[in-house]
């Protein structure tokens, strides 16, 4: 689910890049294309974007915070083992 999440959010960004670069400078491009290879480049596009574009913005969010999702799905599921007697069934190898 990350990765298709993540997959579609860079690749939006990717897009975003050059429908937003008609004022831009090659730095800013460079920040861009940073954010779609991860966390770390998306706090610095969320930074130097701010709320100017709201796309780019929640964007630049769900790849930060898709960091915590992992470790937090991992907790919610438990397994839970139980052994359950089985009465009269002997076990053999062939």
């Amino acid at each position: 689910m990350k990765t298709a999440m993540i997959f579609v959010i860079a690749e939006g960004l990717g897009q975003l890049k050059w429908s937003c670069s008609k004022d831009r400078s090659l730095k800013d491009l460079a920040t861009f294309d940073a954010s779609t290879r991860g966390p770390l480049g998306s706090v610095k596009l969320l930074w130097a974007v701010g709320p100017r574009n709201p796309f780019v913005s929640v964007g630049a969010l769900v790849t930060i915070l898709a960091l915590s999702l992992d470790p937090t799905t991992q907790q919610v599921i438990i397994f839970h083992n139980q052994s359950t007697p089985s009465h009269g069934n002997n076990a053999s190898v062939p």
